[in-house]
């Protein structure tokens, strides 16, 4: 199934029991299931959580849920998770809800209820290419595997794309069997797999389940897994750190993940090395200001292709101080002194804009503060209102940064109506990146107005940082680029050419980092045709 931006590939429907009428209290469910669930969403999964508490978690319950799971409204990819006890008399299994008997299998949920539910599940998305796990973790998960996979086997239409996995054999198990399993499954794609398939997958699975039981339907049948935790291109790094560093970039929020860390690379998609060069005076005078300033706006400006978002993206990564020393470790970051980095977890959001309207940034704002959105039914002045009342309302200070202020949906009304009068707010701070004018264009003439910076405010009342040209960084940034191209193979040339090259960028009247990207693209890849680099007669 093809996903939304950003959006999730499948749902995880967890059906967990931690407490018991007749059996033993599961300690520690609640933690296990956060740990698995956390790797399938690495892998695209959305959680939808079964809000009823533990003691109601009754047969009738149960149910419930999987009629909700079998019928969600729609074909989707899906994880059915079930997660407590189970028992087997040598014919038959059942599963425990919280109101089952000990030995009685009248009051349990029986293999035919469940196999019933994914039967109904398997005709809702007949004619979809979406497919489903059904997962067990449960003590005598083997024969209840086994004993489901009878049952489907039976059914017309026979299910496909589907697997049954039962994890933890004929006898007891122990919460966390699955978690280790999956992780170490998980764990051995690197991040140039950037799609997985589904049935290699619970292959390789099924090798490192302790006694698990894996049968599949036509999984080879199911679309790969695109995987959306992957940063923007491959990434070198030794081996002890590389699994760290890819972790923990996939739990990173959508815009650092898709736009802030890619953008601090300085380099262009699909690249091996982070080719980030120069900025350390802009860098360290808008840490200064993070380090001094406690409200008000610093606007990052600079025209386009200057390297704005490179400059934005630098200083979230080095703010970050985990996310900093794995991709220090890694190669990819130099260490800095103190003076030329951001205070550590400086930014309590970081939002890109493009694409975004006032309500979207509503939406994104409040979540950083931890408040509840504004009504739905109010117009949108009166959920800006509502929003920046509350924030005045905190004694917590907020320090967020926005990146392409000019390419929201109406960007000026973002800028005037929200960000400006949110940097007014006590105790609250914005960093805004930004073109100075929405009349601004790449190789267009200088346009008369800033009406960007002036809806954010202007000089006379935010700090501003305008983003020079530097041509000794952009020489530097491509005699990088061309030696790490052939370190790689990719490109033959001696220093003194690669020397030659950069000055002969660098050093063309009024061309920014973006012409440099885009020069080093057309002598990597010349068949593209890239206009404006060195020798196309311009």
């Amino acid at each position: 199934m093809t996903p939304g931006a950003d959006g999730p590939l499948f749902d995880v429907v967890p059906v967990t029991f931690s407490e018991f009428r007749d059996y033993a209290r599961l300690d520690g469910m609640e933690e296990e299931l956060h740990r698995v669930v956390g790797l399938l969403r690495a892998l695209g999964g959305a959680e939808l959580q079964w809000e009823a508490p533990a003691q109601d978690r009754t047969l009738s319950a149960v149910i419930e849920r999987l009629d909700g799971w079998a019928d969600p409204g729609r074909p989707r990819s899906s994880v059915l998770l079930w997660m407590g006890h189970g028992e087997s008399d040598g014919n038959k299994a059942w599963l425990a809800a919280y109101d089952s008997r000990r030995g009685r299998s009248g009051t349990a949920v029986n293999l035919n209820t469940l196999a019933d539910a994914i039967g109904e599940e398997w005709r809702r998305r007949l004619h979809s290419d979406t497919w489903s796990l059904v997962v067990v973790e449960a003590c005598r998960a083997e024969a209840v595997a086994a004993g489901l996979t009878a049952l489907l086997a039976g059914q017309r239409p026979l299910p496909r794309r589907l697997a049954v996995i039962g994890v933890g054999g004929d006898g007891p198990t122990y919460l966390g069997e699955l978690h280790a399993a999956l992780s170490s499954t998980i764990g051995a794609y690197t991040v140039n797999d950037e799609t997985i398939d589904l049935e290699d997958l619970v292959t390789e699975l099924k090798k490192k389940l302790p006694g698990g039981a894996v049968w599949s339907f036509w999984l080879h049948e199911a679309p790969p897994l695109a995987r959306p935790g992957l940063p923007a291109g491959p990434v070198t790094a030794p081996v002890d750190v590389y699994h760290d560093l890819m972790a923990f970039i996939g739990r990173l929020q959508a815009d650092l993940r898709a736009h802030f860390v890619p953008s601090a690379q300085g380099g262009a998609e699909g690249e091996r090395s982070w080719f980030f060069t120069g900025r350390r005076r802009d860098r360290r005078r808008i840490a200064t200001w993070l380090r001094t300033a406690t409200e008000g706006m610093a606007i990052v400006t600079g025209p386009p292709g200057s390297g704005k978002s490179a400059l934005l993206g630098n200083l979230v990564a080095y703010a970050d101080p985990v996310l900093r020393e794995l991709l220090i470790g890694a190669g990819q970051l130099e260490h800095l002194p103190e003076s030329e980095r951001p205070p550590d977890g400086v930014f309590d959001a970081v939002i890109h804009l493009t694409g975004l309207d006032v309500r979207d940034v509503l939406s994104r704002l409040a979540a950083a503060a931890g408040l509840a959105e504004p009504s739905a039914d109010a117009d949108i002045g009166e959920r800006v209102e509502s929003l920046l009342g509350r924030l005045r309302d905190r004694d917590a200070p907020l320090t967020v940064l926005v990146d392409a202020v000019d390419e929201a949906v109406l960007p000026l009304t973002v800028a005037g109506s929200l960000l400006r009068r949110l940097a007014g707010l006590p105790r609250t701070r914005v960093v805004a990146g930004t073109r100075s004018s929405t009349n601004e264009r790449l190789d267009g003439p200088v346009p008369a107005d800033q009406n960007v910076l002036d809806a954010l405010g202007g000089a006379e009342h935010c700090k501003v940082f305008r983003v020079e040209r530097e041509p000794g960084a952009l020489a530097d940034y491509v005699v990088r680029r061309l030696t790490a191209a052939r370190a790689e193979g990719t490109f033959a040339a001696d220093d003194a050419t690669i020397d030659d090259l950069a000055e002969q960028i660098a050093n063309r009247p009024g061309q920014e980092f973006l012409y440099a990207r885009l020069a080093v693209h057309k002598i990597l890849n010349p068949e593209d045709g890239y206009p404006g680099a060195p020798g196309d007669g311009r």
